[in-house]
């Protein structure tokens, strides 16, 4: 099991890298240009925190995958993770809706 979250923390820090290249890949200058600067600004600084949080699950999950699997403190934080990400997997599914 450890070695299955140190796989998922490689997975969830290149995860956060690639969030780097998501304003030229989604073409924000151009999609954003008829935002207000605030907004325009808040998706950058956004989706830059994302990253930051992603990545950081990552690490924690390839730097200390022994403690959460043996501690209550890292159960705990297992379980954040679980629910962070099941509730991102319902809003994939069911929160974008095509307008």
């Amino acid at each position: 099991m450890e070695l299955h979250i140190k796989i998922v923390g490689v997975l969830l820090v290149v995860l956060g890298v690639l969030h780097v290249g998501f304003p030229s890949y989604f073409r924000w200058k151009k999609d954003l240009a008829s935002l207000e600067l605030i907004n325009r600004e808040m998706m950058v600084v956004h989706t830059f925190f994302l990253a930051f949080f992603v990545a950081g699950m990552g690490a924690i999950c390839i730097f200390n995958s022994e403690q959460l699997l043996n501690t209550p403190f890292g159960k705990t934080i297992s379980l954040s993770f679980a629910v962070f990400w099941s509730v991102r997997l319902l809003v994939q599914f069911f929160g974008f809706v095509e307008g």
